[in-house]
């Protein structure tokens, strides 16, 4: 094949050395004749356009990545040496479904965060429990907030403290009545 020159089949075509607007030049792509197809480039991208449903799987033929036979690969592998990773679906939805799903942020001070945000609701429903530890755990609610045990409630601490905000200018020893009060509850339950 010569450079520059594409070799055009019936529904498809093979092209290198010509230039794609905005994303440099061919070294090998492959575009069929409803524009669908790849293209790896000159720049080390890789460029994938699917009009419909894109499908991979993987996997058939190897033994269970938690087999004692063989050392830890993985299936499928997405990695970024450098950069960032984006999943996006603005009019859809993204599932993560799996036997286990691990979620962990290796990045030293100040990285290393993971922020969850929602414009609406955030559920986290397990059949068995629920753990959150932390140096400094904070729940804050702008509105309401509840801690409810169907059977047993236990709050244990060095020092509790129970302030309604809009009352937080009353002196102190309503406070400390409210936490002996709340003292006296916890040693009745």
């Amino acid at each position: 094949m010569t450079i520059g020159h594409p070799q055009v089949y019936e529904k498809y075509r093979i092209d290198s050395g010509n230039k794609i607007p905005k994303h440099g030049s061919t070294e090998y792509s492959l575009i069929t004749e409803t524009g669908n197809g790849f293209a790896f480039m000159d720049n080390g991208n890789h460029l994938l356009a699917c009009d419909g449903t894109s499908h991979e799987t993987v996997g058939h033929d190897i033994e269970s990545p938690t087999s004692k036979n063989r050392p830890y690969q993985p299936t499928k592998w997405i990695k970024a040496e450098s950069g960032d990773i984006l999943f996006e679906a603005p009019q859809g939805t993204i599932y993560l479904k799996a036997k286990n799903i691990l979620i962990e942020s290796t990045g030293a001070d100040p990285d290393g965060n993971i922020f969850l945000t929602s414009c609406n609701d955030v559920y986290i429903k397990s059949t068995d429990s629920v753990t959150i530890t932390g140096t400094n755990v904070t729940v804050s609610a702008s509105k309401t907030a509840s801690l409810i045990g169907k059977s047993f409630t236990n709050i244990a601490s060095n020092f509790v403290s129970l302030a309604d905000t809009t009352e937080i200018t009353k002196s102190i020893t309503s406070l400390d009545s409210a936490i002996e009060g709340l003292l006296k509850f916890m040693e009745m339950v």
